[in-house]
């Protein structure tokens, strides 16, 4: 966060028109829920396919 800040506080920093995430990563992907997600969703289209 503090980089985020210092860079704003720059200046360098000329942003207009844009979303600046600062959350440390967790909106990054998460590869053991995306692991579990595609467990279910391809459960669930085996199921649907066979009826």
């Amino acid at each position: 966060m503090a980089d985020a800040i210092a860079f704003l506080c720059s200046d360098a920093a000329y942003v207009t028109g844009q979303n600046l995430v600062v959350d440390g990563g967790a909106g990054l992907p998460n590869l053991q829920a995306d692991t579990i997600f595609r467990t279910v969703r391809d459960r669930y289209v085996s199921r649907t396919e066979q009826a």
